[in-house]
């Protein structure tokens, strides 16, 4: 499955992002637990992808990263993130994650965003590229497959969603770039998580006085 454009997920998101907030809630405390389960220690470089309105900042920045770089392709989104936080840690960058080519991250979030990529093991390289060796990722969501799945059957996110495996299905295609050692698929819970391999396949982005 493919997406026609950019452009047909940048504008629902865009002309969703001013009651992004209403609509889809967590808890605090989910989210905390996201952060907790992530391995995130103070003074990691930090990279939320598909940011969004920034649900998961409060919680990253708790634990005193020396950046978090919150990314997306939908300005609106961006725009109303940056309202909610202000925080000289944050920065925000309008960007497709997959074109995105900043690297030397510790720590990756995808939170509530991993259907949205039609090609995960795609995803899955581009993650390895933008992380430091060691460096980890999450991939989570407030609720099991079987629910998330069953929402984006609606219409109006039918056309910019892919379905969605179980964690441990789904966490097989980030085998080759990072050793997964936490999934859990449970009512409230979707979640896998792992560490960059030391020889992952992925080639890293080359330095910039390389090119």
């Amino acid at each position: 499955m493919s997406f026609s454009a950019p452009s047909l997920i940048q504008c629902y998101f865009d002309s969703m992002a001013a009651d992004w907030d209403t609509w889809n809630r967590y808890s605090p405390a989910k989210l905390q637990a996201f952060v907790t389960l992530s391995g995130l220690r103070p003074g990691m470089r930090v990279l939320d992808a598909g940011c969004g309105t920034g649900p998961l900042f409060p919680a990253i920045l708790e634990y005193n990263p020396k950046e978090l770089v919150g990314v997306d392709f939908s300005l609106q989104m961006l725009r109303r993130a940056g309202q909610k936080c202000r925080d000289p840690r944050l920065r925000l960058v309008q960007k497709d994650i997959l074109e995105f080519s900043e690297s030397g991250f510790d720590c990756a979030f995808l939170c509530g965003v991993y259907p949205h990529f039609p090609d995960k093991q795609a995803l899955a390289a581009q993650i390895c590229k933008l992380l430091s060796p060691g460096g980890r990722f999450l991939v989570a969501h407030g609720e099991s497959a079987a629910s998330l799945n069953k929402r984006l059957r609606l219409a109006a996110v039918r056309s910019i969603s892919t379905h969605l495996s179980r964690a441990r299905q789904e966490a097989r295609l980030w085998k080759p770039f990072f050793n997964v050692d936490l999934w859990a698929d449970t009512d409230s819970l979707y979640i896998f998580s792992g560490t960059r391999r030391p020889d992952p396949v992925c080639a890293p982005f080359p330095a910039p006085n390389s090119v």
